[in-house]
């Protein structure tokens, strides 16, 4: 059993084809606007005030609104509002498939209720890192929520975090490697590693789809930048909880890379409509 979503389940299953989960995830897009899009519509932000939250949002752990909130662009209750709005008109796949007309009503409820029997050992959003990772389980817990947050935030990139073991390193073939190591009060070592695709759909969310299909150096650089969001908010986090850190570059790793070797590692598995990876903690 593997984290999935729901329309890769319904695929496997046969239940519909590629090009009707297509049709249907269209239809999402067009229906489900994100919130700072909300806010466009209605006139309460410009697209300037999104920048400046946005940005606001790759150094700290704030939600759009939370963001908007600190710059002072939005009141509470626009967002409150903002809120309501998408949770009112919000469209979710099964029902795509059903305006559509690919699936019924009835035949939604019956792979509903199977894909989230299948899917329940990954149903929470807590992140549960074992004991055994010790005196790294804060730091793990920190690196694999943020990853998934900004993943969101940075990339549009909707991930789901599987279940978090500890254990000798194991990096899939064929995936790009990035590591980063931050210094100080304690020594952390952030691994990320991701598939092809989902690496490039991250740096097309950076550098733009056009720059970044004409080179793989160009996504390698926009996943350094990426790993460099990331670990950034893991050391304001951690700073703020007393530590003294102090980050290296990011660098690009191989598989058979000597800092890998042999290493034992908290690990957890991000999965993505764009592609898979794995978020690592080094265990020193």
């Amino acid at each position: 059993m593997a984290i999935k979503f729901f329309g890769q389940y319904l695929l496997e299953q046969g239940v519909i084809n590629s090009e009707q989960l297509l049709e249907a995830i269209t239809l999402q897009e067009e229906k489900n606007l994100k919130f700072g899009e909300y806010a466009l519509a209605k006139g309460f932000v410009t697209e300037a005030d999104v920048t400046r939250i946005k940005s606001l949002q790759q150094t700290e752990d704030l939600y759009f609104g939370e963001a908007a909130v600190r710059l002072e662009i939005l009141t509470d209750s626009r967002v409150a509002e903002i809120l309501q709005l998408q949770n009112n008109d919000h469209l979710y796949l099964g029902e795509a498939l059903v305006q559509i007309g690919h699936l019924d009503d009835a035949t939604v409820d019956e792979h509903l209720q199977a894909f989230r029997q299948d899917q329940d050992q990954y149903s929470s959003n807590q992140i549960e890192v074992p004991a055994a990772a010790g005196d790294m389980a804060k730091s793990a817990e920190l690196v694999i929520d943020l990853t998934e947050k900004m993943l969101l935030r940075v990339a549009d990139i909707r991930a789901k975090a599987g279940a978090v073991t500890v254990g000798n390193v194991e990096v899939p073939d064929g995936q790009i490697i990035t590591a980063v190591r931050a210094n100080g009060s304690l020594s952390l070592d952030m691994v990320l590693t991701l598939s092809e695709d989902l690496a490039t759909g991250i740096a097309g969310a950076i550098v733009g789809p056009d720059l970044a299909a004409e080179s793989r150096d160009i996504v390698i650089d926009s996943i350094r930048e990426f790993v460099n969001i990331v670990s950034g908010n893991v050391i304001a986090k951690l700073v703020q909880s007393g530590a003294s850190l102090e980050l290296e570059p990011p660098r690009t790793l191989t598989v058979d890379d000597p800092s890998l070797a042999a290493q034992r590692g908290v690990s957890c598995e991000l999965a993505s409509p764009e592609g898979n990876g794995v978020v690592i903690v080094l265990i020193k």
